[in-house]
């Protein structure tokens, strides 16, 4: 836990002094999906959702 918890801090410092980012802050994100509770058909469902919405992909390119 500790071991975790130290390489977060040294992540966020290294993106901090490198890219001047803060990289908790999630509105540097397009999509943000929370997968705790969240089956991966459904994780997937949704991220061809926004890529579609966005116009990255169309509807007939997913196999």
């Amino acid at each position: 836990m500790k071991t975790t918890r130290a390489r977060r801090e040294s992540e966020s410092k290294r993106y901090m002094t490198l890219y001047q980012v803060d990289n908790h802050d999630l509105s540097h994100y397009d999509l943000v999906i929370d997968t705790t509770n969240t089956p991966p058909a459904e994780v997937v469902k949704k991220i061809l959702d926004s890529l579609t919405e966005r116009g990255l992909i169309r509807p007939e390119s997913i196999v």
